[in-house]
């Protein structure tokens, strides 16, 4: 329990805390009795050396954000229900910090309520993941967008290409006609190398 990087608070029946393991104090944001200048071994004796936290609420400990989650989680701190799962936030001292949160009813070796077992871990580090991944998809989807833009645009540059073209070879070479004509192909080219860059962007390739 104290190697734990999860966090575990035991709880009685009455809903105040017996026991508070390391991992749960880093995702609370919790110092140690020892770390607020508490005599050393002050925290010896309880399991999760949690003596600072004896007797407090465990509902004012672990703050839930959503009042359906308070609710259940009451529910279950009541001995209305055996067991609770669900992800959900707390409010630390470093913010809101997203959790997998396991609760569940205690019994002694005759079946009777003793109190509850609070397991959590810290999502952080998979919301980020999947903030990840879903930039990734959103960037992919950009990129096939982008494609098909470029191809419709492709179509109807090679048109006015051809056009321009076309006229310049019916004007006077050395005429103003004719150097329009070639400004407007110059143009069309310099377009469709954009339009080429932005497909080989959006294409996948082999690193190089």
């Amino acid at each position: 329990i104290e190697s734990m990087a999860s966090g575990l608070i035991s709880v009685d029946a009455d809903g105040s805390v017996v026991g508070v393991n390391p991992g749960a104090r880093v995702v609370l944001g919790i110092a140690t009795s020892e770390s607020r200048g508490a005599p050393a071994g002050a925290s010896e004796g309880r399991a999760g050396g949690a003596d600072d936290l004896a007797g407090a609420s465990v509902e004012n400990l672990l703050r839930l954000e959503s009042d359906r989650d308070r609710s259940a989680f009451s529910e279950v701190l009541a001995g209305e229900r055996d067991v609770l799962e669900l992800e959900t936030s707390v409010e630390t001292s470093e913010g809101s910090v997203p959790v997998a949160l396991s609760a569940s009813s205690l019994r002694d070796e005759e079946g009777r309520r003793t109190g509850t077992v609070v397991l959590f871990q810290d999502l952080r580090e998979i919301e980020a993941l999947k903030e990840a991944v879903e930039r990734e998809r959103h960037l992919a989807s950009l990129g096939r967008l982008a494609a098909g833009v470029a191809h419709e645009v492709r179509n109807p540059l090679s048109s006015l290409k051809g056009f321009a073209q076309l006229f310049r070879s019916r004007f006077d070479p050395g005429s103003e006609e004719e150097r329009y004509s070639e400004i407007m192909i110059e143009e069309v080219e310099r377009l469709d190398r954009v339009v080429q860059e932005l497909l080989d962007f959006a294409r996948p390739q082999a690193p190089d």
